[in-house]
């Protein structure tokens, strides 16, 4: 008879090889009426064996972390960015905007270890509002080059061009649940500016909106 606590539940699970390794599992709590049993609770649990691998997490630690994987909900593989706030930024570098962020984020891995990768990974996290929608020129979304990912301490450095002009991006933590990136140019790229959403702030100081930095309110 289990008592109240925590407990690590290790699964040993056998099956034929042709089959599809999967598994179903009740855990039951009961209560003794006489000579019977009388069933308060329970849990079910449903899986599929990892055929030997190991559950693979990719969480936060003291620098930043990128991650390029596929992802459920977006059409394109973005750049995530695993802050060590433990907030994570899908950056679509071509559009130059973030898809969506979360914090109190990490990634799992483990659905994709199995079927040659054919299943996507999964972000574990509480949603939270995407603030740069784009840099536009003259007005409109235009496509950038993707050129590099470099991490700096607690930093992710992205370089990119748009018509042969090198752009830097900078995403950064901020505070415990937050983060903020910092555009900069060497040169004036004449016609840009900067889109971004309701639940940002943002700070140019450059007379041709060639450097900014936005963040959440």
């Amino acid at each position: 008879m289990l008592k109240a606590g925590s407990y690590d539940v290790v699964i040993l699970h056998d099956e034929p090889r042709g089959s599809r390794m999967q598994f179903n599992l009740q855990l039951v709590k009961t209560e003794k009426t006489g000579n019977s049993f009388k069933n308060l609770r329970t849990i079910a649990f449903h899986g599929r064996s990892l055929q030997g691998s190991q559950p693979k997490l990719v969480i936060a630690g003291p620098r930043a972390k990128v991650v390029r994987k596929w992802i459920d909900g977006f059409t394109v593989r973005p750049v995530y960015c695993l802050l060590p706030n433990k907030v994570i930024v899908a950056f679509n570098p071509e559009k130059a905007q973030v898809l969506q962020a979360w914090h109190s984020a990490r990634f799992d891995q483990t659905p994709s270890l199995n079927d040659r990768s054919q299943a996507k990974s999964v972000i574990q996290g509480e949603p939270l509002a995407a603030t740069l929608q784009g840099i536009l020129l003259d007005g409109k979304v235009k496509q950038f080059s993707y050129l590099s990912s470099t991490i700096v301490d607690d930093n992710i450095l992205m370089k990119l061009s748009i018509y042969g002009s090198p752009y830097s991006l900078t995403i950064s933590p901020e505070g415990a649940t937050g983060y903020k990136i910092k555009g900069a140019s060497e040169k004036p790229i004449p016609g840009l500016s900067i889109k971004s959403s309701p639940n940002a702030v943002l700070k140019q100081d450059d007379p041709v909106n060639r450097n900014f930095e936005i963040s959440l309110k």
